[in-house]
């Protein structure tokens, strides 16, 4: 059986709750908001894997893990996402430290996979309705770009799972994998 699998940073609880308190402030758009326990942000997602795939995946994320020390990560805004002139989402983001970087690239490098061109740190709070959003006027369009302050310690990756659940997508850990090099 194929599982979706990919590689995320989960958030603290009492984060996740504040960032989606923001559902209250932008009512108004036409979104389909993400459930408070699939809030996270994705690191590399590997798509369909097989249970031996798996196996090997969680092997290589350890060896990775081993050589990366804890780190902090900063949400400082929400914003329209993955660009203003053409929002699909409404994100919360922030700059990408050095060791979040790092850890990217290692871990994508030891899966066999392709470093992304661009990668933007963002936890996707809500998707748009393209088809009603569109229809709002520019000018009338919400401004969404509000400055938040989250700071975030990072001592664990995860491996998670995508399932389609009536209509839903759910996440859910399938390891916890601690950073733990000392500093």
């Amino acid at each position: 059986m194929m599982r979706r699998i990919f590689i995320a940073i989960n958030l603290p609880v009492k984060v996740r709750k504040e960032l989606l308190a923001c559902k209250d402030k932008f009512s108004e758009l036409p979104a389909r908001w993400t459930a408070l326990d699939n809030l996270h942000i994705t690191l590399a997602f590997l798509g369909n894997t097989s249970a031996k795939e798996l196996e090997g995946i969680g092997e290589i994320a350890r060896k990775v893990a081993a050589h990366h020390a804890p780190f902090v990560l900063s949400l400082s805004q929400v914003a329209y996402g993955p660009s203003k002139e053409h929002p699909k989402m409404l994100w919360a983001t922030g700059e990408e430290p050095e060791e979040l970087l790092a850890f990217k690239r290692d871990i994508v490098k030891a899966l066999g996979g392709k470093e992304e061109e661009s990668f933007s740190l963002h936890v996707t709070l809500a998707r748009l309705r393209a088809w009603e959003f569109q229809k709002i006027d520019l000018e009338e369009r919400p401004s969404v770009e509000e400055e938040i302050s989250f700071e975030i310690s990072v001592s664990s990756v995860q491996i998670m799972e995508s399932k389609l659940v009536q209509r839903n997508v759910e996440y859910s850990t399938i390891e916890d994998i601690q950073l733990t090099k000392k500093i």
